[in-house]
């Protein structure tokens, strides 16, 4: 199989239970299957005040808890959450959003992912 092309995926909504249980492990399976771009990231968004390592320890914790455990290496998780990220905004903050934009090129430039996004809207209706 192919691999995609270099990315950064932006997720709405990272700090809910869908990420912790769903997202994060499956694209660390995915990960370990070398199905992920050579170069990509994973930037979350959220209401909940966390930084990015604080938001890499509570994935690393998701992973281990939902993920496949036969699968869990330490140098592969590290290098894994590594790629992971964290911005908390207000979401009824119009002034918020430029925050956004300026993460992104931070990412995109330490991680090498060309300034392709894929965003994935996990929010209340």
């Amino acid at each position: 199989m192919e691999r995609p092309q270099n990315c950064v995926i932006v997720i709405f909504g990272a700090s809910g239970d869908l990420t912790k249980r769903k997202l994060v492990p499956a694209l660390y399976d995915l990960y370990k299957r070398k199905l992920m771009p050579d170069s990509f990231a994973v930037l979350g968004i959220g209401r909940t005040r966390l930084d990015d390592d604080s938001f890499r320890d509570n994935m690393r914790e998701s992973i281990k808890t939902f993920g496949h455990n036969d699968q869990v290496e330490s140098s592969d998780e590290h290098q894994f959450l590594q790629r992971l990220y964290y911005l908390p905004i207000d979401t009824k903050s119009a002034e918020d959003y430029p925050k956004i934009k300026t993460k992104l090129e931070s990412v995109n430039q330490e991680q090498n992912t060309g300034g392709n996004y894929l965003f994935y809207m996990s929010t209340p209706p």
